[in-house]
C-alpha cells in the first residue's frame, strides 16, 4: 500500500528521465555561525522547513531571492555555498579546547560527546562521483568518545528520490533547541532514507521514510531477544507559501522475536492502536511553521507529539518563536517544550527510547528514570562578520 501511494505521488511529478541528481547536506549543530546564517535565509525567503539537515539544493533555490532582501546575507551565503557547487570539498573542519570541573554529562544534541572531553576534531566533506552518486563523510574524534561517524553515508538518485544508506543524520521537528522524536543527541545509528531533494507538486510535498538498527538496546526478561530496529516516516506539505504543516510517525520495533520485513514495517507506521501492537512502540506528532518575511521577518512554530506504549500513552508539546533581525547583528530565539512523565519510555526496553544509552528525543529525556519534563530556552545571537566560514 505505501509503495503504491508513493508510486502515485512520484507519476504526477515533473518527468524523473529530466530530474537532476542528489543534493548534499547542510551543518547541523556542528556551525551555530553558518547555521544561523541559514536560518535567517530562510525566514527572509519564506521558506518554512519541519526537517533536518537542509539540502543544500533548498538554500540555492531560494538564494536568488535574497539579493534584495539583504544584500549583506546574500553575499556571505554566496561565498558559503560555493564549496556545494564543486564536485568535491571540505565543508567544515574544526577544532575544539573545553575545560569542565563538574561530572560528565552529555552535551545537547551533540551526538553522544560528553562535557569531560578536554580536545575535539572534527570534519565533514564529500565527493560526487556524478550528479546521481554522492559520498558524504562526517567524523569526529574526540578524547572520551574517540572516532566516531556522522553524515557519512552513499547517496544515489534524483532530486525526486534520494536514497542515503550510511550514519545520516534525521532530525523531524521545527524546533532549534530540541526535538520530539528525532534528534541529534544520540550517536547516529546506521540507517537507509528515502526523501525528495525538490518539492513535489505545486503543494510543496516532501517525504522522508528510514529504516536504522539500534544500539546497546536490553530488552525486559519477558519480552525475548531480536534486534532493535527503528523506523519513521515524515509528510510535510504547503497549503500556503508561507505555511508548511507535517506529520510524522516513528516506531521502535524489536521485542516479542518480532522480524522486520516489509509488512509489519508499512502495518506498524500505518496502525495507531497502540493496544494491539505490544512489540512495538511508537510516537507520533504533527507540526507547523509559519515564517513571514517583510520588514520585521519571524518565524512561529509548534509541534504536539503523542507516544503510544502498551496500554500506556503520553503526551508531549513544543513551541517556538524566532525573530532573524532583532538588529542586522542580532538574532533572539525563544523555545518552550512540555512533557508528561512517562514520555519515551517503552516498557520492553531497559534503557527506554534511546541509541547507546542516550535520548533520541529531546536532550533532557531521562528515559530510565522519567520525570515530567518543563524546558524554557531563549538564545540570544551577536553575529559581527563580513563571512560565514
Amino acid at each position: 500500500m505505501l509503495s503504491k501511494r508513493l508510486m502515485a505521488i512520484l507519476a504526477c511529478t515533473p518527468s524523473l528521465a529530466m530530474a537532476t541528481g542528489v543534493s548534499p547536506y547542510l551543518p547541523l549543530n556542528i556551525s551555530p555561525e553558518a547555521e544561523l546564517q541559514i536560518e535567517r535565509a530562510f525566514v527572509l525567503a519564506g521558506h518554512p522547513s519541519l526537517s533536518k539537515p537542509y539540502k543544500a539544493s533548498d538554500l540555492l533555490r531560494i538564494l536568488p531571492q535574497l539579493r534584495e532582501l539583504n544584500p549583506t546575507l546574500y553575499q556571505q551565503l554566496s561565498q558559503y555555498l560555493s564549496r556545494y557547487r564543486r564536485t568535491e570539498a571540505v565543508t567544515h573542519k574544526s577544532f575544539t579546547l573545553a575545560t569542565n570541573d563538574g561530572p560528565a554529562q552529555p552535551l545537547p544534541n551533540q551526538r553522544g560527546q560528553t562535557s569531560d572531553s578536554r580536545f575535539s576534531v572534527e570534519s565533514t566533506g564529500f565527493y560526487m562521483f556524478s550528479p546521481y552518486i554522492a559520498l558524504a563523510a562526517g567524523t569526529r574524534w574526540d578524547e572520551q568518545q574517540g572516532l566516531s561517524h556522522f553524515g557519512t553515508h552513499l547517496s544515489v538518485g534524483n532530486e525526486y528520490l534520494q536514497l542515503d544508506a550510511g550514519y545520516r543524520d534525521h532530525w523531524w521537528s521545527p524546533m532549534q533547541d530540541s526535538a520530539l522524536l528525532l534528534s541529534t543527541h544520540a550517536p547516529n545509528s546506521l540507517s537507509v532514507t528515502l526523501s525528495n531533494a525538490s518539492p513535489l507538486s505545486p503543494l510543496g510535498l516532501r517525504y522522508e521514510l528510514f529504516i536504522s538498527e539500534l544500539e546497546d538496546l536490553t530488552l525486559s526478561p519477558e519480552m525475548g531477544t531480536q534486534s532493535h530496529n527503528l523506523i519513521g516516516a515524515h509528510l510535510s506539505f504547503q497549503p500556503l507559501t508561507n505555511l508548511n504543516l507535517g506529520m510524522n510517525r516513528v516506531v521502535h520495533l524489536g521485542a516479542n522475536n518480532q522480524a522486520v520485513g516489509i509488512g509489519n514495517t508499512v502495518q506498524a507506521l500505518l496502525n495507531t492502536d497502540a493496544h494491539s501492537e505490544p512489540s512495538s512502540y511508537a510516537l507520533s506528532s504533527v507540526s507547523a511553521r509559519y515564517n513571514h518575511g517583510g520588514d520585521l521577518p519571524v518565524s512561529v512554530y509548534t509541534e504536539r507529539a503523542r507516544s503510544e506504549n502498551d496500554d500506556d500513552s503520553a503526551n508531549s508539546m513544543s513551541f517556538g518563536v524566532f525573530l532573524p533581525f532583532v538588529t542586522k547583528d542580532i538574532a533572539l530565539r525563544a523555545e518552550y517544550v512540555k512533557q508528561d512523565r512517562n514520555w519515551a519510555t517503552p516498557t520492553f526496553f531497559q534503557q527506554g527510547y534511546s541509541n547507546d544509552n542516550l535520548a533520541i528525543g529531546h536532550w533532557a529525556d531521562q528515559p530510565v528514570e522519567p520525570s515530567e519534563l518543563r524546558v524554557t530556552s531563549v538564545n540570544l545571537s551577536w553575529q559581527h562578520a563580513a563571512t560565514v566560514c
